[in-house]
């Protein structure tokens, strides 16, 4: 994966900042509560949606998760669409630096994800 320093810096300026928590929506009606929110801000709704996951179809895609209609939703919905990628980099870097420690300089394969 290569990675555009300046793209990813300004994603995090924009996007909330943290830390973030993972929360469950309350009970009652999704869409209810999904409407409140929206309500908040004003312009498009942003989302990440996985386009290829086997229970996608050209009907109905995959939402991992919508992020709003604030100031900072379209950095956070394009932070968050890098997350897999960026955590592959983590991982594969890791490998890398463990290696070097080692003793053995052989970079880390690049994943094919990235």
């Amino acid at each position: 994966m290569t990675i555009d320093r300046a793209h990813l810096q300004r994603l995090i300026t924009n996007a909330t900042p943290g830390p973030l928590a993972v929360v469950t929506m309350p009970d009652g009606d999704p869409g209810a509560h999904f409407a409140d929110a929206a309500a908040r801000g004003d312009g498009p709704i942003y989302g990440v949606l996985a386009p290829t996951h086997p229970d996608a179809s050209e009907k109905v895609a995959v939402v991992t998760c919508w992020t709003g209609n604030g100031p900072a939703s379209a950095a956070n919905a394009e932070l968050y669409a890098l997350a897999v990628n960026l955590a592959r980099e983590v991982l594969r870097l890791d490998a890398e630096v463990a290696g070097l420690k080692s003793g053995r300089l052989v970079s880390a394969p690049r994943t094919r994800h990235g």
